[in-house]
């Protein structure tokens, strides 16, 4: 059964007034738990800062003891430092409106079928509660995922201003293939047969974890670029060869087998990453590039989680304080970060919802990832 409790509100001006704004926002919010970026990043705590500050501990290396003569002084091990790199945290903002056009076909929907005015207006409210927020955590998958694949963030606007911000992760962390895996033939994609994909990626695990000796285990990679992959001719040689088949041209093999003969080759397991977003372009929905660059595997740590979420508290936190809020404006903080404020204008006659938060993903560890770049593009 439906509960309409947080609908019985008499006062259009209150009909999502202080008690039932936060039921609609949180419930709203509820429908992103799983979002993507939450595998990769966890909140960190609100700071006061817009700046963040990150110190990265360096890797103690367990030197051997030293073979000592008589009452010789013992030396001392320097078991690691400090290293600092900051930047700045981002500002998100999304936002809806609820004009006179939007309240005149409310009142002939009321009109026509009976409904309370105030469930027509919270339903409203409800469905477009869902779409800023779930706008919000959109953005944090983008930027989550973006990080993760390339080291960097790509013209994020900080006071008007676009930047790249590119993560201080060592130039030996990025290495490449032998030769690239794809190539564009007429526009389109096309495997380059005379590259060696699981060779390329044996020796990069090699180089990882033996030259660098970096504690990485798995191969974080988009979905374009696992199906390519299992596609490539060369990758199917391989694993056709393994299972030695008399007629490999003839065999059809599943991407299971394709994986199961790769990981007893050596290979390490995917984590394969499969996102789409949008954005607005005067008015239209327009495909985002991809977040996860297709054109990288990732080597990462199943013992790290990649990101702190950096957050700074909402200054509106600071009006709040204040005192002497309006009773057209009401706030309310989703997951304690995300600011949401509600104003009634009267004049046009307007209902203007709209959020901000201060949020930016940091590595835990710069130093446990790499890059291997299969192809260009």
């Amino acid at each position: 059964m439906r509960d309409f409790k947080q609908y019985s509100i008499n006062d259009m001006r209150r009909y999502i007034g202080a008690d039932n704004f936060g039921v609609i926002l949180d419930n709203s919010n509820a429908k992103y738990n799983e979002a993507i970026w939450k595998r990769y990043a966890t909140w960190g705590t609100p700071s006061d800062d817009k700046e963040w500050i990150q110190g990265q501990k360096e890797t103690p290396i367990m030197v051997r003891a030293s073979i000592l003569d008589t009452h010789s002084n013992k030396p001392q091990r320097n078991t690691g430092g400090w290293e600092y790199y900051g930047g700045s945290i981002l500002k998100l903002g999304h936002g809806f409106s609820i004009d006179e056009d939007d309240l005149f076909q409310m009142r002939r929907n009321h009109n026509m079928t009976h409904v309370p005015m105030a469930i027509l207006m919270a339903d409203d409210v409800q469905t477009r509660s869902d779409m800023m927020i779930g706008g919000v955590h959109n953005e944090l998958n983008y930027l989550t995922l973006q990080a993760l694949s390339t080291g960097s963030i790509k013209e994020f606007s900080v006071d008007g201003i676009k930047h790249d911000y590119k993560f201080p992760i060592a130039d030996s962390h990025f290495v490449k293939a032998s030769k690239e895996w794809f190539k564009v033939v007429s526009g389109k994609v096309q495997a380059d047969d005379t590259a060696d994909p699981v060779q390329d990626m044996l020796d990069a695990q090699k180089y990882l974890t033996d030259s660098l000796r970096l504690n990485v285990d798995h191969w974080k990679i988009s979905k374009e670029l696992f199906d390519r992959l299992m596609l490539h001719p060369v990758v199917i040689k391989y694993c056709t060869g393994k299972m030695n088949y008399f007629k490999p041209e003839n065999v059809k093999l599943s991407n299971n087998e394709i994986l199961t003969a790769l990981h007893d080759m050596g290979v390490w397991m995917f984590d394969v990453i499969d996102y789409k977003s949008a954005h607005e372009e005067d008015g239209f929905s327009v495909p985002d590039s991809p977040a996860f660059d297709e054109h990288n595997l990732v080597a990462c740590s199943s013992n790290i989680v990649p990101f702190e979420m950096k957050c700074t508290n909402s200054i509106y936190l600071d009006r709040l304080a204040y005192g002497g809020v309006s009773l057209s404006d009401s706030y309310h903080l989703v997951e304690d970060r995300i600011m949401v404020q509600n104003t009634w204008q009267e004049r046009p006659v307007k209902n203007i919802v709209d959020c901000e938060l201060y949020a930016s993903p940091v590595f835990n560890n710069i130093r446990e990832i790499a890059y291997l770049t299969a192809w260009k593009g």
